[in-house]
């Protein structure tokens, strides 16, 4: 069993395994010497019930039991989620090459700023549950869920935008790897930043769900045939009557 003691200098408090009991030791941030109980205070201890004692317990006037165990939900696969999150993918992905194929999306920019709409909070959505820590998944759910993917997903489209307005006026081009360094942290810092805000994520978590949501709209542009704006304007004429960017 552990023993849990509070440094008396700077207050912050350490689990030590029991056979430290009666002994004393410098704490590691101040220095200060902390001396370790030789048992585990009353307050501290935690006990048990199996079910034969929560049964004599917690009962009325009549003798019917009133005070009822909390049920544990446990999260397993779920064969028909899994299924619907695999033809999802797989749709966004037919849907995307078909599009690039019917529509020159470098020059329908209306066109690729509404699929960009709707794919993104499909990917936001649908990422949400693999980063989530598996014991907190049922704290964002309905209503609350649906308007925090919105939020995240104007802002991670907004990132796009961004970036294809910076290309626009020439901020980014092939000449400037510094300033897309500084733009893509700045963007995915930011957009990490909201995502821990909104789906209340740790830091590693939103990062990753920032990065991943980077990279597969980046496949998606690849495979709808959407380059980059600077490739745009060196087709064009060397600039003129060049097309509006495309937001993906």
């Amino acid at each position: 069993m552990s023993i849990t003691v509070t440094c008396p200098g700077c207050h912050k408090k350490f689990v030590v395994s029991e056979k430290f009991a009666g002994k004393s030791g410098p704490c590691k941030y101040c220095k200060t010497i902390i001396h370790i109980p030789n048992e585990v205070p009353a307050a501290e201890k935690v006990v048990i019930h199996g079910g034969q004692s929560f049964s004599s317990g917690g009962k009325n006037a009549q003798g019917k039991l009133v005070l009822k165990p909390l049920g544990r939900s446990e999260k397993k696969f779920n064969t028909v989620r899994a299924i619907i999150i695999a033809a999802g993918i797989l749709g966004t992905i037919i849907a995307t090459i078909i599009l690039g194929k019917v529509f020159d999306l470098n020059k329908n920019f209306l066109i690729a700023s509404i699929a960009l709409c709707v794919v993104t909070p499909v990917i936001v959505g649908g990422m949400y549950p693999l980063v989530k820590k598996e014991e907190m998944l049922e704290s964002i759910h309905g209503f609350d869920y649906y308007w925090r993917t919105a939020v995240i997903s104007l802002v991670y489209a907004g990132m796009w935008g961004a970036l294809s307005y910076l290309m626009y006026i020439g901020t980014l081009n092939s000449q400037t790897p510094t300033m897309w360094g500084i733009c893509t942290i700045a963007l995915a810092a930011f957009g990490t930043f909201m995502c821990m805000c909104f789906y209340e994520l740790e830091w590693g978590n939103a990062l990753f769900h920032t990065l991943a949501f980077i990279l597969i709209t980046l496949l998606l542009r690849y495979l709808a045939g959407i380059v980059w704006f600077s490739q745009v304007v060196i087709e064009t004429a060397a600039g003129k009557n060049a097309p509006p960017p495309p937001p993906m």
